[in-house]
């Protein structure tokens, strides 16, 4: 059997590594560039590849194609080998495929990495044997070429979840459906949901599917939700105080906790009402849940400095979420947003921004969108085109009390490498400042 792989990065020569592990005849194509370590790599199993572009007569030729979750669909290269017939699959999918493990998979526009690193972290102190992949950490081909585990905790975008005719995991989170990637599904938030919703499409009634009633666009979409997993509905609203029951009548205190805002207890519930399916010892789940600290780059406190504190929330690339990191903000917010933006429609923050921000710093290259939004409600807005310009105004900007908050609504990629290369700039830039 020949296997064709489309994508370069990690996803695509993991996929190239569990193929290889399998004795499938390889060819790895890119548009792009690989870089140096993945060419070594390629090159130490003799696995031949391509960069720069794609060789139709070679793909073509053969029996399956894995697509990396970054290619999309649309592009010429996919279109002309789906329109040949050829068999074609996610790097998820084609794992899904070597694995005897249970699968718990986690999707949705926001909190899917908090709450897959929650479950992850609470079945390790549970002593099972567990591994977590998918869009966080090192891809799951890589990893089950090495080795499985009893369970696997994965975290899936909507990318991950095109193209999956076998992925079948044993239990399903659709945490919630916002806006987000609608350049990818052609403006359709319909599309969008769907690519969502495909997470439990091949879910059998011997598994389970977790929902979300408090997102109104998960409530008007659930209708496209095929499956015949075991639907359970949850609402965070009939969920009070500190001690929570879940079905199987077992009680949890999550007064321990230490994660910020009403959106990580629905992440909390999700992973309790999860993980509670293995039975686990309620006594270690609430000593895990007071260890479990906020994931870099999502809503993490990173420093205080005379009473001011500084929140690094890069990750936060939707209104959504800064939705979310806003409501969870003490009064006093310097909030610093901007990047490139992604069709954004900021009237959801308005009352929060008035309410809660007290100055507005844009920063991108074009930031007059973000500007308009609010200029009505705030009197301190203020752009830069560099984070280095930024910084050297913080200083005279910042009063006792503030909470300085970074939750950009907006892509990266106008001034940084992605989020992560955001977040640790500021963070870095931020520190620097603390030492002068």
């Amino acid at each position: 059997m020949k296997i064709g792989i489309i994508g370069g990065g990690e996803s695509g020569v993991g996929a190239a590594l569990l193929a290889h592990q399998h004795e499938y005849e390889i060819f790895l194509s890119d548009s792009g560039s690989l870089s140096d370590p993945y060419r070594q790599e390629l090159e130490t199993y003799s696995i031949p590849f391509e960069e720069k572009g794609h060789t139709i007569e070679i793909l073509a030729d053969c029996d399956l194609i894995i697509k990396s979750p970054g290619v999309p669909s649309s592009t010429p290269v996919m279109r002309d080998l789906r329109d040949r017939g050829i068999a074609i699959v996610s790097d998820i999918d084609f794992a899904s495929q070597y694995t005897t493990a249970k699968i718990i998979a986690i999707t949705g526009s926001n909190g899917k990495t908090t709450t897959t690193t929650l479950v992850y972290h609470l079945l390790q102190a549970s002593d099972y044997n567990v591994g977590i992949a998918g869009n966080v950490g090192i891809s799951w081909c890589r990893q089950l070429a090495e080795s499985d585990k009893d369970i696997w905790v994965l975290e899936l975008s909507s990318f991950q979840l095109e193209d999956i005719p076998h992925f079948r995991p044993w239990i399903s989170a659709i945490l919630n459906i916002t806006p987000d990637h609608l350049d990818r599904y052609g403006g359709s938030m319909l599309a969008y949901a769907q690519a969502k919703m495909n997470i439990a499409r091949n879910q059998t009634s011997f598994d389970h599917c977790f929902i979300s009633l408090d997102d109104p666009y998960t409530s008007e979409y659930i209708e496209y939700l095929q499956t015949d997993a075991e639907k359970r509905e949850l609402r965070y609203e009939q969920t009070r105080g500190d001690v929570w029951s879940m079905d199987s009548g077992r009680l949890y205190d999550i007064s321990g906790l230490k994660l910020r805002g009403i959106h990580n207890r629905q992440n909390v519930l999700f992973a309790l009402s999860m993980i509670d399916l293995l039975a686990p010892e309620p006594s270690v789940i609430e000593h895990a849940l007071g260890s479990y600290k906020a994931q870099e780059h999502r809503l993490e406190h990173f420093a205080v400095v005379d009473g001011i504190n500084f929140y690094n929330d890069s990750k936060a690339t939707n209104v959504e979420a800064v939705y979310y990191a806003l409501e969870s903000m003490p009064d006093h917010v310097v909030w610093i947003a901007g990047g490139t933006d992604k069709g954004n429609d900021y009237t959801v923050l308005r009352d929060l921004v008035n309410d809660k921000v007290r100055c507005l710093l844009c920063l991108g290259v074009d930031t007059e969108k973000l500007e308009k939004s609010f200029s009505d409600i705030l009197s301190d807005i203020r752009t830069y085109k560099t984070l280095d310009d930024l910084m050297s105004d913080l200083p005279s900007i910042l009063q006792a009390g503030d909470s300085v908050l970074l939750s950009p609504a907006c892509a990266s990629f106008d001034l940084f490498d992605n989020y992560i290369d955001r977040g640790n700039q500021f963070k870095k830039a931020i520190k620097q400042l603390i030492q002068q």
